[in-house]
């Protein structure tokens, strides 16, 4: 069997109403040479039926009936993976049509560099675009700039190379913020890049003080263990006081969202509009 450019990994956990416009966005992909690890993490709905049924030899379902996590569920298909490349991405988001194409493209003219992302519009529930998610810069140093707050690196467009992922797999302890986990624990010796396109639509609701305490929680913990000498214990206290104060702008903004989210321009909101319309409800045909 031919080795596929770009392994898809995708973990899933009843996820029926999301997964069809997901895969139909990546059947409609302008670069066909992929594979997609589809990974079930135990779902008690159809989601696994419904990935079965689109019938493209290129998704590979993969359904032990257990539920163990996303970062047990990336790390086996990352195990897995025949790609060059590895791509992120959850069953809830859409991806634009030319997405693998430009980052592996990307990813074939700059060979320093290991993981790349790209801008994302986020959206809700029924395809109204409510934002644009933040954008730091497109260089290593603009998006490692302040490590004791995160990366601005949106985790569902990352594609990076296979071997790295299987150098820096992720954290099975970090049930929450596992890409910033790995992201804290391996830029020093990484490079990484943003394409400053929106490529993935990133579906993301009202916000959540618990989604938010359980990230920051792990965040914050990974500071402190990998604290050594004055600068390292500098920047977990930085680190400590600065997501104090997020989660409380959090617990402010419960259950909405937040209005100080860059707004997308006409055009970026035609596009996506012309997008949902094109991969919105019915059956996904291979």
């Amino acid at each position: 069997m031919t080795e596929p450019l770009v392994s898809i990994v995708m973990a899933m956990r009843n996820a029926e109403r999301t997964l069809q416009p997901c895969l139909r966005s990546l059947l409609q992909q302008t670069c066909a040479d992929w594979e997609l690890l589809l990974l079930d993490d135990g779902s008690q709905d159809r989601s696994p039926e419904i990935a079965a049924a689109v019938g493209d030899a290129r998704i590979r379902l993969l359904s032990d009936g257990k539920h163990r996590g996303l970062p047990v569920r990336l790390n086996q298909g990352i195990a897995l993976a025949r790609g060059k490349y590895v791509a992120r991405m959850d069953a809830d988001d859409i991806a634009y049509p030319q997405r693998l194409a430009r980052q592996a493209a990307f990813l074939d003219a700059n060979s320093a560099i290991d993981l790349v992302a790209s801008r994302a519009i986020l959206f809700d529930n029924d395809g109204t675009a409510t934002g644009l998610f933040p954008f730091p810069g497109n260089d290593h140093a603009a998006i490692c700039a302040w490590p004791w707050r995160g990366f601005v690196f949106a985790h569902p467009t990352w594609m990076g190379r296979t071997a790295w992922f299987r150098r820096h797999p992720y954290s099975e302890q970090a049930l929450k913020a596992q890409d910033q986990e790995l992201l804290l624990r391996s830029y020093q010796d990484s490079r990484f890049a943003v394409i400053d396109e929106i490529l993935l639509g990133y579906r993301q609701e009202g916000v959540s003080v618990a989604k938010s305490f359980a990230g920051r929680r792990v965040y914050c913990g990974a500071l402190l263990r990998q604290a050594r000498g004055a600068a390292g214990w500098t920047r977990a206290v930085r680190g400590l006081g600065y997501h104090a104060a997020a989660l409380l702008k959090d617990a402010l903004l419960a259950g909405r969202r937040n209005p100080l989210r860059q707004r997308p321009t006409s055009e970026q909101e035609a596009a996506w509009q012309r997008l949902w319309q094109d991969v919105g409800d019915g059956p996904c045909a291979a």
